[in-house]
């Protein structure tokens, strides 16, 4: 079962894990668990499909991506819907679909406006679609990085058990060799949350050997937990080291 029909490339571009992601422990490293259950269909959001006045967005990565903040800020009590139309501009995607990589440097770099900042409602061409956002539009995108950390991506091992155990610390961004969705639970089935049919869509156990990359995407309200202050000695070497590398 899927939510999805099979078949050709739907917007993803693979490529080798990339080497800026935590590898520790293979299931988020010190992320706490935060979501004992793993269960994080009572926070999912509004469904937004991908294909639709017909155009065919080859937007996978970046709506799977946003679906899986989009979640996290659920559950963290502070709901956005972020524009999917933004991050396709803003990470470079194409007709031939985007990387994981790619996507969320774009993410990191400039942001998400709110949708109805930079919206699709009505049929657009493909360059209409890609436009660049006007430099108000940009400006509010920007917002989220002030107000949001969007954390290292950490790879999860494709099997079951470590599937389960990342799902205390959040939902798992994942793609299979030619589409990219989210996964919000696991139990007798995979269950994920897609840019077709009505957003739902669930597979079989075995589905995991057809999983090509699986992420946990750590995204937090930057106040959540005032940070301790920090007492130097007199006179410390401090090294502000880019996180971005």
């Amino acid at each position: 079962m899927s939510a999805f029909g099979p078949g050709a490339n739907h917007g993803l571009l693979l490529e080798p894990i990339p080497p800026a992601v935590g590898f520790v422990g293979g299931i988020g490293g010190d992320l706490p668990e935060i979501l004992p259950s793993g269960d994080w269909e009572p926070y999912l959001p509004v469904f937004e499909a991908q294909s639709k006045l017909g155009l065919e967005t080859m937007n996978c990565v970046q709506f799977s991506r946003l679906n899986a903040c989009e979640i996290q800020a659920n559950f963290h009590g502070k709901p956005l819907n972020l524009s999917d139309r933004f991050l396709y501009w803003a990470s470079g995607c194409t007709e031939r679909g985007n990387t994981f990589s790619a996507c969320n440097y774009g993410l990191k770099r400039y942001g998400a406006p709110p949708e109805s900042s930079w919206p699709w409602v009505g049929p657009l061409t493909r360059e209409q679609y890609g436009t660049e956002p006007p430099p108000d539009v940009q400006a509010e995108a920007e917002k989220i990085l002030d107000e949001w950390d969007i954390g290292q991506l950490v790879w999860v091992p494709a099997t079951i058990e470590k599937m389960k155990a990342a799902l205390k610390k959040g939902p798992l961004w994942f793609c299979n060799d030619f589409h990219a969705m989210t996964i919000y639970r696991i139990d007798d089935h995979i269950r994920v949350f897609d840019t077709y049919g009505n957003g739902k869509g669930a597979f079989y156990l075995e589905y995991v050997s057809q999983i090509e990359a699986c992420y946990l995407a750590p995204f937090t309200p930057k106040h959540l937990v005032p940070k301790p202050p920090m007492n130097y000695p007199r006179n410390s070497l401090i090294v502000v080291v880019d996180g971005l590398g």
